[in-house]
Formats: structure tokens, C-alpha cells, sequence
């Protein structure tokens, strides 16, 4: 298969995002970005290096991103549910703390020792 200049330097850049350590997710998202950049420019404004991209054409692609986004409210609004951390997928559940709401855990040392003591006497806390 043949590589455009376009897909080369966006190959050279995501090993240069690789050896940085970004994040998998962030890589797959510059990289699609600039990819539907590159096919924008070469299908829309006949542009196939990237020396020829100028600040104009950026700010007509944003443009041209923003007309369409006005279709695009759904998708919007499915990448918004998903950003929270909560609503991934992959999260994994967390078990409630047994501890959380007491207020004891505020004084540390002193803390453990009396219920330490309590639970060898046979008292509750």
C-alpha cells in the first residue's frame, strides 16, 4: 500500500506520542483527528502535502467542523456521557469502605488504641 506524505508524517508523529508515553486513548484520538484532517484536505481542498497546509486552511477545516457539528448533537452528547469516569466501561467497580462515614479515623493513633481496647473488652464502638 501506498503512503501518502499526509499518513507518513502522521506514522512519524504517533511514534513520537508513543516514546513520550501518552496514553493509548489519546494516541488513538490524535491520530484519528489528523487522519480525517489529511482526507479532508486531500478530498475538499485538493492539498496533498503537509508543507502546503496554512493557517487558513486550519481555520476552514474548524469551519467546516463546526457546520457540520450541527448535525452531529447526539454523538455530542454520547461522548459527554462518556468522558465522566463513572460511566466508563472499564471502570472497575469499587467496594464501599466499611470505615468511610466514621469520625474517628480523624484522630489517628489514639484512635485505633481505644478501639482496639473496646473490641478486647467485648464493646462495641
Amino acid at each position: 500500500m501506498y503512503l501518502t506524505e499526509f499518513q507518513r508524517h502522521i506514522d512519524d508523529y504517533m511514534l513520537y506520542c508513543h516514546a513520550k508515553g501518552l496514553r493509548p486513548k489519546t494516541m488513538h484520538s490524535y491520530e484519528q483527528t489528523m487522519r480525517l484532517f489529511a482526507q479532508w484536505c486531500e478530498a475538499e481542498q485538493n492539498v496533498s502535502k503537509p508543507s502546503a497546509v496554512t493557517p487558513e486552511l486550519i481555520r476552514e477545516y474548524m469551519k467546516y467542523l463546526q457546520e457540520r457539528g450541527k448535525y452531529t448533537v447526539v454523538a455530542d452528547k454520547q461522548s459527554e456521557f462518556w468522558n465522566y469516569p463513572d460511566n466508563r466501561p472499564e471502570r472497575k467497580q469499587r467496594k464501599p469502605r466499611r470505615h468511610a462515614g466514621r469520625i474517628g479515623f480523624a484522630y489517628g493513633r489514639r484512635w485505633r488504641r481505644v478501639t482496639k481496647q473496646r473490641r478486647l473488652a467485648g464493646r462495641p464502638f
